[in-house]
């Protein structure tokens, strides 16, 4: 079940499914998947410090938390070229996500619609895990 918790989020949000069901699975949904996780793994333990103190302390959690961020940003624009190549190709639209209505409404800039859609991800993995981790438990 973890591997399957972002894949109705992805879609809602960047109109374009992971692919984790089908026989292969992509390689970059396996990577952003585990970016997802190693990040809400992290996350946690950088609350309790200041981020100072725990570069000092504890530098390899730091990077790792920084490099799944990396991923998931890395992924976030993706789905934006995606989406602009589609609009400039002009194919017949389709459901292509929130992140690309609010690219065609046009009244935010790409850095907010960026940062909030790939935080929408993170928050959308861990409300979706909250409840599937409860549930497994007798």
């Amino acid at each position: 079940l973890v591997t399957l918790r972002p894949t109705a989020s992805s879609y809602a949000l960047y109109g374009e499914r992971l692919g984790l069901l089908e026989e292969s699975p992509k390689p970059e949904s396996q990577e952003f998947i585990s970016a997802v996780e190693t990040m809400l793994q992290t996350t946690l333990p950088l609350l309790f410090l200041p981020p100072g103190v725990m570069r000092w302390v504890n530098n390899r959690l730091w990077q790792q938390h920084l490099k799944a961020w990396d991923t998931i940003f890395s992924h976030a624009d993706k789905c934006i070229q995606n989406i602009y190549q589609e609009f400039c190709l002009g194919k017949p639209r389709k459901y292509s996500g929130i992140m690309a209505e609010l690219l065609v409404q046009a009244e935010l800039p790409l850095d907010s619609i960026k940062a909030n859609v790939t935080e929408l991800t993170a928050g959308g993995v861990d409300t979706v895990s909250a409840p599937l981790d409860r549930a497994s438990y007798p």
